[in-house]
């Protein structure tokens, strides 16, 4: 299964076995880190809803997702109505996330640059090829990707703030320069293409719902690049000894204090 795969579900994505850059940043922490079965959280499931509905629109939302009214669990009625919502097979999100999203995704629109990376291309394409290196099936499934072989990138994220220096901290911490240049290569690596840029939209999760688009220099596409390399090798190293060690260290190390 190499390609691209427009029609597959969110769950049976998630299925499918193979190296994704959320592996990759389990196994950042530590090998053994990888191997611990991964629970959505509630800014998990928010996250994947707001994409839902800022990227497939309100009818895609809809077939995977379903708001909840205001609803009181501790009388009887309200039980049974939480069940009938539990049967319908749908992930529950509250009428009051509903409306931030709808803000939130409201905001995106609003954005003159934002509104022209999610014009064209396709969304929630599901991406599989072999690591060209390891030999590692490898997949990702991009926010928005090119029509055809040439275009960029784009990834929606949902952030405290917007403000440059903090996203750039926020890329940083949560290694969205490695998630960048994987995706760049799990795409170019099926379609012979040449994209070689990403943008990231970020948007805020508290009004007045703050939109800003940024993109990374080669120079940091090549360090995220470096980082995911050194992370599948080192998955590759764990396959071959057949152990995933809960630590990074052998020995013992010299802790360095930050200047205070």
């Amino acid at each position: 299964m190499i390609g691209l795969y427009p029609n597959i579900s969110h769950e049976e994505y998630h299925k499918i076995e193979a190296v994704s850059n959320s592996y990759l940043s389990r196994l950042s922490r530590c090998p053994a880190a990888a191997k611990v079965p991964q629970t959505e959280t509630p800014a998990m499931l928010f996250g994947g809803a707001f994409h839902s509905l800022l990227l497939e629109g309100e009818v895609a939302f809809n077939e995977r997702f379903v708001v909840a009214p205001q609803i009181d669990k501790r009388t009887k009625d309200g039980k049974a109505q939480w069940a009938a919502l539990q049967e319908l097979g749908k992930v529950v999100v509250s009428a009051e996330d509903y409306d931030l999203m709808t803000e939130m995704a409201n905001a995106v629109i609003k954005h003159p640059f934002a509104i022209k990376c999610l014009a064209e291309g396709r969304s929630e394409t599901s991406v599989f090829w072999n690591d060209p290196e390891t030999g590692l099936y490898c997949k990702c499934r991009p926010d928005r990707i090119p029509d055809g072989d040439h275009g960029v990138i784009v990834d929606v994220k949902t952030t405290v703030s917007a403000d440059k220096k903090a996203f750039a901290y926020t890329v940083n911490r949560l290694g969205y320069d490695r998630q960048a240049a994987f995706y760049i290569d799990g795409f170019n690596a099926v379609c012979s293409g040449s994209v070689d840029a990403f943008i990231f939209i970020a948007v805020e999760k508290e009004p007045p719902y703050k939109v800003a688009c940024f993109t990374l220099s080669d120079g940091d596409i090549s360090v995220g690049r470096m980082k995911y390399r050194d992370l599948i090798e080192r998955e590759k190293g764990c396959r071959e000894a057949g152990e995933w060690p809960h630590y990074d260290d052998e020995g013992l190390v010299e802790l360095w204090m930050p200047n205070f």
